[in-house]
């Protein structure tokens, strides 16, 4: 070659098709264009929507908390992070209602709110707490 320039020989698919055989899908070219951008907010509200129906809301939940940091107008996304707030609301009253009968049932409840939740919303607080506290009273219940 003159010049020292390369030239590349195209792939087996690109050659162009046979005569008089049918042109293979390859052959056809589709012009280009930009590939669309990802859309990772879409991936997780897969993600959160198989993870509720199944009743694993802790995934849910982190599902929504990392879409709204991703976008906050993700789509569905406010509306999940709402639900888990409402599921972590419950929770922790179900551990309320459990801890004089069932403490370790009562705490397996707090520690779901505390996966449910961030660390700013006001059931991680008390979740936090009940959980810290929940030996004590125990112990006090005894004393008395």
């Amino acid at each position: 070659m003159a010049g020292g320039s390369v030239v590349e020989r195209p792939a087996p698919e690109d050659e162009p098709a046979r005569a008089g055989a049918e042109p293979r899908q390859s052959d056809q070219r589709r012009p280009l264009r930009p590939a669309d951008p990802p859309d990772p907010a879409g991936g997780l509200r897969q993600q959160r929507q198989r993870a509720w129906r199944a009743g694993q809301y802790a995934t849910a939940c982190q599902s929504a908390l990392r879409a709204l940091k991703l976008d906050p107008a993700a789509s569905g996304a406010s509306q999940v992070s709402d639900r888990c707030e409402s599921k972590a609301r419950e929770f922790f009253e179900e551990g309320e209602n459990l801890q004089r009968t069932d403490v370790n049932q009562a705490k397996s409840y707090w520690r779901k709110v505390l996966n449910m939740v961030p660390r700013n919303n006001p059931y991680y607080a008390k979740a936090y707490s009940a959980l810290n506290n929940a030996g004590r009273r125990r112990l006090q219940d005894e004393d008395e």
